[in-house]
């Protein structure tokens, strides 16, 4: 009968404690799909759970320990190394934190750290260019930061390559952020301070005193190093590696398990989705998203390889979006300029730099929105909010009734 007794407080223990850790770890979630309404009800409950568990398995092991049953010591302590190791190395919002250290470099200093060809994440802000390695951001996921006297957050998700910043603010008060889990295949993250949840790709509070409430962002954009300085010349570089043992561990894990270039050139997520994948356009593939007033387009890398000047209307809104095939690298900005709503064509025959050249008033733009020639030199264009380069499965999951620029069949019903 005690047999029996110990067999079920220990299967208790276990199964509460596998309860608070499957969901939020990147190695288990396959295991137990659940809606992001049910993670989140398990992650608020996490700590009655874990002392249920921890009292069925103390009750087990001071019950073995008065009767020298060392099978059962055994066990229990197996179970603790394992379990101890498991939260360690995989459970999300034990891991997922930023450096404790960082240091801004210059341009030339970047240099000494970064090949010409290896990715960072962009950030262009009141007239202040930022970049931020991927590498150092990938783990994390995010990485405080405060640019021209805002704090910013720029979050970032491996799973949908899917960047952008927020305003680390809500209602006047200061976020701090906690990575728990990955619905979806995206990160989702705990304010602390208002006990809001908050989900990347829908940069908005999904749950939580604030519930609907959308965040400020600020486009991220993902380029090679060597191109954002190009356009960039007086950009600084946040330098946040992995310090910490552990840290470095879980950085070389995900960068075997799911580094970009696998990840582009599987043909699925790389973890299972709640609902079926939107088929209009390859899971995998590229796309530019944009959303303003209720509408979002997709536009596909492979359009903007044939058309890399794309005249856009979102929400009532007129933007351009102007991309470099040869260096695979976009931009959105408005089009109204003053009083006027411009329309821009590729500019083959422009001076350097020049993608594109406006019907209006003959004016040469950068990718940077710069004008470099013609009647409005000197101008910039306002830049639209946006997503960069992330998975198509991504947006269309979080974004089910997107337009896609280029295609004419509707989101599926």
């Amino acid at each position: 009968m005690i047999v029996w007794v110990h067999a079920g407080l220990y299967l208790l223990g276990v199964a509460l404690l596998a309860a608070t850790y499957l969901p939020f770890s990147p190695a288990t979630v396959d295991l137990v799909l659940y809606s992001r309404e049910k993670q989140i009800a398990l992650f608020e409950r996490r700590w009655l759970l874990r002392s249920i568990a921890m009292l069925s398995l103390l009750v087990v092991f001071a019950s073995a320990l008065a009767e020298g049953q060392l099978v059962w010591i055994g066990l229990l302590g197996a179970t603790t190394i394992v379990s101890g190791v498991a939260f360690w190395i995989g459970y999300v919002p034990s891991v997922m934190s930023p450096p404790k250290e960082r240091t801004v470099l210059s341009a030339a200093e970047g240099d000494d750290l970064l090949d010409p060809d290896e990715t960072v994440l962009g950030l262009y802000y009141e007239g202040e260019a930022r970049a931020y390695p991927r590498k150092h951001i990938a783990r994390p996921h995010y990485l405080p930061d405060v640019v021209r006297g805002a704090s910013l957050v720029v979050t970032y998700c491996v799973l949908c390559n899917s960047a952008v910043a927020i305003r680390a603010e809500l209602g006047g008060e200061p976020m701090d952020l906690l990575p728990i889990t990955a619905p979806d295949n995206n990160i989702m993250f705990l304010d602390r301070n208002s006990g809001n949840y908050i989900q990347q790709l829908e940069a908005s509070v999904v749950a939580g005193p604030d519930d609907g409430t959308a965040l400020e962002t600020i486009p991220v954009q993902i380029s090679e190093w060597g191109e954002w300085k190009r356009h960039h010349p007086e950009t600084t570089l946040v330098s946040a590696p992995p310090q910490s043992l552990r840290d470095r561990i879980v950085a070389r894990m995900l960068d075997t398990m799911v580094a970009v270039p696998k990840l582009e050139a599987r043909e699925t997520p790389f973890h299972s989705l709640t609902t079926t994948v939107d088929d209009r356009l390859p899971a995998m593939s590229y796309v530019l998203g944009v959303e303003r007033d209720g509408e979002r387009v997709a536009v596909p890398r492979s359009v903007l390889d044939d058309s890399p000047v794309i005249n856009e209307t979102v929400g009532g809104t007129d933007v351009a979006v102007l991309y470099d095939p040869e260096r695979g690298v976009g931009n959105v900005f408005h089009r109204r300029v003053g009083a006027r709503v411009l329309t821009f064509r590729p500019a083959s025959d422009g001076p350097d730099r020049a993608v594109a050249r406006d019907d209006e008033t003959g004016t040469y733009w950068t990718l940077s929105g710069e004008a470099v020639a013609g009647e409005l030199a000197g101008t910039t264009l306002e830049q639209h909010p946006h997503w960069d380069d992330l998975f198509w499965f991504s947006w269309a999951v979080f974004r089910p009734d997107t337009r896609v620029s280029g295609l004419d069949r509707p989101p599926a019903e």
